[in-house]
């Protein structure tokens, strides 16, 4: 995304100075960094999407947990790995995935709109707008630290 803003930006410069009519055409430099951009984004929605059918199991699973604790009569949690139940892991699953949800939607707007902007600021808001994944909570790598400690993937 920095590239294709700079190019963005070098061209608004360009025609800043000589005064000249905004063309809509798209340098044939930033075609493949574009092609890229769309090609990570792809990627990382495959990503998003799996997480959500993973989410979607464990909401099955723990609502399965729940429906045979009501027909034992029994109030105690099963334990699934090391202390959690599993209601505690779908509940972080489903966080996660709605914070990562969120954010391959502004990353696909980025990316939809990015070569086409025609200023500065907006050019600088999208590429702050990626680094800084406005949408993936404070917490979110605990959470996944907590998830990957407690199912012994990490230590």
């Amino acid at each position: 995304i920095d590239q294709i803003a700079n190019i963005k930006m070098a061209l608004l410069d360009k025609k800043e100075l000589d005064g000249a009519k905004t063309d809509d055409m798209l340098p044939e430099e930033m075609s493949p960094l574009c092609d890229n951009l769309c090609e990570i984004v792809a990627s990382m929605d495959k990503v998003v999407t799996m997480m959500t059918k993973q989410t979607a199991i464990l909401k099955g699973v723990a609502e399965l947990e729940r429906h045979q604790q009501k027909q034992r009569g029994d109030s105690e949690d099963s334990i699934l790995f090391l202390t959690w139940p599993v209601e505690k892991f779908y509940e972080t699953s489903y966080e996660l995935e709605t914070m990562y949800k969120q954010e391959m939607k502004l990353k696909q707007t980025i990316c939809s709109y990015v070569a086409h902007a025609d200023n500065r600021e907006l050019l600088m808001y999208y590429t702050a707008a990626w680094v800084h994944e406005p949408y993936i909570g404070t917490n979110s790598s605990f959470l996944l630290e907590t998830l990957l400690h407690e199912t012994e993937h990490h230590s």
